[in-house]
């Protein structure tokens, strides 16, 4: 989005956890009373957004997770046969134009390295929430699985899945193996095949902004510290509490938050950040969002 919004194109990205998203709809079968009911209504959403798409010549729309992944991870969750969840997500598909749209298809074919890596990575936390959830499933109990293992028998279906789908309808596919999570790299070569540049500059000096930072006097501190030229928000309340995230530098003090909707501006004076604040780009599903100005402590 940001090389996107860097070259002058106006550009709009739907994160998969921004509130109130257009295509975010999972199958609940204590809900949805029949499978095809929940298609019947996915149909329904994702016409109205690409016909919204359409209206907007001049605007480049990226999707995140809720045009595969989050749909597949909801059918497959509660046992939907592995056929049907390529037959319907292939229906849906076919109404997306292929002439206007390019996927980019990030994978890991290690899947048990993969799931462990996002479990250490989002902290002790997140991995009882991911396995636990999983235990509870459909899924799992179709197959007699739980624990560790059960939770990477899960991901090596689903990616399965979603590349049967996409060998059947992608258009303008980009696949990118991101096991070595070299992201840097596979950054550069992305844009590249886009025909865009690099939207973040180097910034100099980056022990000016590290040091700890609150919201008020009540609230817990988190850290923004350096490490090996990149600078890192570590503890930050309402992203992934438990991992760093790294601030990506657009020139002048202003940083834009990896994978997520806000940017973080750093005010110094006399040569060391005093304070930072945090702007949203939409809202996610993290309440309360963190927009506000935080104090160094």
């Amino acid at each position: 989005m940001l090389a996107y919004s860097a070259s002058g194109c106006e550009t709009r990205w739907y994160s998969e956890l921004e509130v109130d998203h257009p295509l975010a709809y999972v199958y609940r079968p204590d809900r949805d009373r029949t499978l095809d009911e929940y298609v019947t209504a996915c149909r329904t959403r994702w016409q109205h957004f690409l016909d919204d798409c359409a209206r907007e010549t001049e605007r480049t729309v990226i999707v995140d997770a809720w045009l595969l992944q989050d749909p597949v991870f909801s059918m497959l969750l509660a046992n939907v046969e592995r056929r049907q969840i390529v037959d319907i997500m292939s229906e849906l598909w076919r109404l997306v134009p292929r002439a206007s749209s390019a996927v980019l298809y990030l994978t890991q074919r290690d899947v048990p390295a993969a799931v462990e890596h996002f479990c250490a990575s989002r902290g002790p936390r997140m991995r009882t929430f991911y396995v636990e959830r999983n235990d509870r499933s459909a899924f799992a109990e179709a197959r007699g699985v739980s624990g560790p293992a059960g939770l990477n028998r899960f991901w090596t279906e689903h990616r399965e899945i979603c590349d049967a789908i996409l060998t059947d309808v992608a258009p303008n596919r980009i696949d990118k193996d991101v096991s070595a999570r070299n992201w840097p790299s596979v950054t550069a070569e992305v844009l590249a095949a886009f025909d865009l540049e690099l939207p973040w500059r180097n910034e100099d000096d980056l022990e000016r902004f590290t040091g700890s930072y609150r919201l008020d006097e009540t609230a817990a501190t988190f850290d923004v510290i350096e490490r090996e030229g990149r600078l890192l928000l570590r503890g930050f309340p309402f992203f992934w509490r438990d991992a760093d995230q790294e601030l990506l530098p657009l020139g002048s003090g202003l940083f834009a938050v990896q994978s997520w909707p806000a940017t973080v501006r750093f005010e110094v004076r006399a040569g060391v950040a005093c304070s930072l604040d945090v702007t949203e780009q939409h809202r996610c599903g993290q309440a309360p969002w963190p927009a506000g100005s935080y104090a160094r402590t």
